[in-house]
């Protein structure tokens, strides 16, 4: 989360003073929040994403996990998408390359592709593979895909039902 949130400051190109000021906290509140020395409050994660131009949306995951808050929202496949996504935007945004350099080939470009946008659920082999290259916990990331993968498997298809 923190590494998310200083990067939106750093490409935003506010100042930390400038961001503090604007947040009506001390510099070295916000400085905590951005080095991940303080947990930063979902009202403090909207203040920087508004300030920053960022997306709120993207953080929301992060925020929700780093917190130990149950996942919101309606689809759980979209909101491991989202989260992966936001792995993605905090390891610095690299490249469908890098990311695939990054997991030595593991994976192909269409399973990357799946598991940032869809459509549906990828093996959770390719998303541990994602999560480990983009720097991130798959003992985390597990729960959110178990949650996707049950999903879907209660669910019937169309035919079911003539």
């Amino acid at each position: 989360m923190a590494c998310a949130l200083t990067l939106m400051r750093a490409q935003s190109r506010v100042s930390q003073r400038v961001l503090a000021s604007r947040m009506r906290n001390d510099p070295s509140y916000v400085s905590r929040i951005l080095s991940g020395g303080r947990d930063a409050s979902w009202q403090h994660v909207l203040a920087i994403c508004d300030l920053c131009n960022g997306d709120s949306a993207l953080m929301k995951p992060l925020r929700e996990v780093a917190s130990n808050v149950p996942p919101t929202g309606g689809d759980p496949t979209r909101y491991l998408h989202t989260y992966l996504r936001a792995w993605r935007y905090a390891a610095g945004s690299p490249s469908t390359e890098t990311t695939l350099a990054s997991t030595q080939h593991a994976i192909a470009a269409a399973d990357l592709r799946q598991a940032l946008d869809g459509p549906g659920t990828p093996a959770w082999l390719v998303v541990r593979t994602i999560t480990s290259a983009l720097w991130g916990l798959p003992d985390i990331t597990l729960p959110l895909w178990r949650r996707t993968a049950a999903c879907q498997e209660t669910s019937l298809p169309a035919e079911a039902f003539g």
